[in-house]
């Protein structure tokens, strides 16, 4: 079966859609610990109003870990140009 050619750009549209909303989930996550907490707490209500009324729990459990887990992340970054910083000045 041949799908329509204005029914596959639809598709294609819908995909790059997609793509654009988990990339700029993606952009929240990484920056979510710099967001006021305010701004944090509306932005989540707004993802739960979004999903299952089941599934708040388990996508506030998952931005929790995303949070600890980016933050983590940060904290080793940090560590390591502070030593790449004590090693460059040693060398002086």
């Amino acid at each position: 079966m041949r799908l329509h050619p204005s029914r596959t750009r639809v598709d294609q549209t819908l995909a790059e859609e997609e793509k654009i909303l988990e990339y700029l989930g993606a952009a929240v996550i990484m920056r979510w610990g710099t967001l006021p907490t305010k701004i944090q707490r509306e932005l989540f209500a707004h993802a739960a109003s979004l999903a299952d009324l089941g599934q708040t729990v388990v996508l506030k459990d998952r931005l929790h870990a995303s949070c600890i887990i980016i933050k983590m992340i940060a904290f080793e970054r940090l560590r390591l140009v502070k030593k790449s910083c004590m090693q460059s000045s040693e060398d002086r």
